[in-house]
């Protein structure tokens, strides 16, 4: 904890105000939670959940086999992938499951 009431962890910052008091039984387990480690394929399917409510167009792609993309948008002008990541290296991974793509759908 730093003198400003924040606290920094892997991925940001999580604000503590000192001066309200929350009531929701659960804050601290979600704060706690959101402090940890994402497991990849819990991540893959919750976006593909909410994703899905909002595009029904969404087919979601699971397994190893996934020519390094998580899901695929389906238009009139083709498919459009979508790709999910928890990497810290969120580019890098998202360039090289964009690029197994390419090179499998040619």
């Amino acid at each position: 904890m730093y003198d400003n009431g924040q606290s920094q962890t892997s991925r940001g910052w999580i604000t503590e105000s000192r001066s309200t008091m929350n009531r929701d039984p659960l804050h601290q387990k979600i704060v706690q939670a959101l402090a940890g480690s994402l497991d990849g394929n819990t991540f893959e399917r919750c976006a593909q959940d909410l994703l899905g409510d909002a595009y029904p167009n969404l087919a979601p792609v699971v397994g190893r086999s996934d020519s390094g993309i998580d899901g695929a948008f389906g238009t009139a002008d083709g498919a459009f992938p979508l790709v999910c990541t928890v990497r810290e290296d969120v580019i890098g991974n998202f360039r090289k499951n964009i690029q197994t793509y390419l090179s499998k759908s040619e």
